[in-house]
């Protein structure tokens, strides 16, 4: 969570009259008679806030939901699981700005909820009564107690499957390998383009990380580790490559893989600026370091976070 959310979640919790759960950060309470629980979208700039609701036994319809979003200049987007309709609104402004908008939003969804005679529901079964805000397999959710206990229960079935799922290396190499190669491409493509690569760095520690992640099944530290080993080498693979490409421009005698080749040997007798080199390589490390931390402290989080289950107001 970037340093303005958490600035704009203490003062929306505090205007609309919501809590915020200590362990996930998350928004819960009841607005307007409505219950809600609102949160920021991941590695992106959106804003969700999400009402599971029924009329008269049904689900909510794409029609209501498309019809709430185009009418509100403050929503961008919905997404329509069942009983539970998440809306999005970009949060990509000034502080002050963004939690203005992000009320708006919130007001025009709830007046839309009165106008068309939705009402609170579980989001699970439908039920409309005894709802609360819960954690379940690190997901926030609105629910009954009964569904909240069967979904809790499955869930913590799921997390004893996933436990005896052996890491698998190998595919986490390979997979973080492959990642790199990503940022190894973004590393060319910026250097090239006449930027020192520090994005690039970025771009390659998650990259790498993920590849691992998706190929291994998880992410130990061990896995850490062993991705970090492959991103200090890929950003000097990356870094060398950049400047072969600009040395084989610069000398029409060398093509890319010979300049690739030689490039201490260009470096050392000056046809290349040695000190430039080591100052971009540097920089690419250090960009590396800092998408790498934060990327692993989110993945390791959210594998915490996935064995949790409780009721919110229970954790304030």
């Amino acid at each position: 969570m970037n340093s303005n959310m958490r600035k704009i979640l203490p003062q929306v919790a505090e205007n609309l009259g919501l809590k915020s759960d200590g362990t996930t950060k998350v928004l819960f309470g009841n607005y307007q008679g409505y219950e809600v629980f609102m949160l920021p979208q991941e590695e992106t700039a959106f804003f969700q806030m999400a009402f599971a609701v029924t009329k008269d036994g049904e689900l909510p319809t794409n029609d209501f939901a498309q019809a709430v979003v185009k009418n509100s200049e403050a929503l961008h987007s919905y997404r329509l699981h069942g009983q539970q309709i998440v809306f999005l609104t970009k949060t990509k402004l000034s502080i002050p700005k963004a939690v203005a908008k992000i009320e708006q939003a919130a007001n025009d969804i709830v007046t839309a909820l009165q106008e068309n005679n939705y009402i609170s529901c579980c989001e699970n079964c439908g039920a409309m009564d005894d709802l609360a805000h819960y954690i379940v397999g690190g997901i926030p959710m609105t629910l009954c107690p009964n569904c909240f206990q069967e979904r809790s229960a499955a869930s913590h079935a799921q997390v004893e499957v996933q436990k005896q799922i052996k890491e698998k290396i190998p595919s986490g190499l390979m997979g973080a390998l492959i990642g790199s190669l990503i940022g190894v491409a973004a590393i060319v493509f910026f250097g090239q383009m006449g930027y020192v690569a520090a994005l690039s760095g970025i771009i390659l520690a998650f990259c790498t990380l993920k590849g691992y992640e998706l190929l291994a099944g998880r992410l130990s530290n061990k896995g850490a580790i062993l991705s970090s080993v492959v991103m200090l080498v890929m950003v000097y693979v990356g870094t060398r490559l950049d400047w072969s490409f600009s040395a084989a421009d610069a000398y029409n005698e060398l093509s890319v893989f010979s300049a690739f080749r030689l490039m201490p040997t260009l470096l050392k007798e000056g046809y290349m600026i040695a000190s430039e080199f080591h100052k971009n390589l540097g920089v690419c490390y250090l960009f590396t370091v800092l998408g790498a931390f934060p990327t692993i402290v989110s993945i390791m989080a959210k594998s915490n976070r996935s064995r949790d289950s409780y009721k919110m107001a229970e954790r304030n």
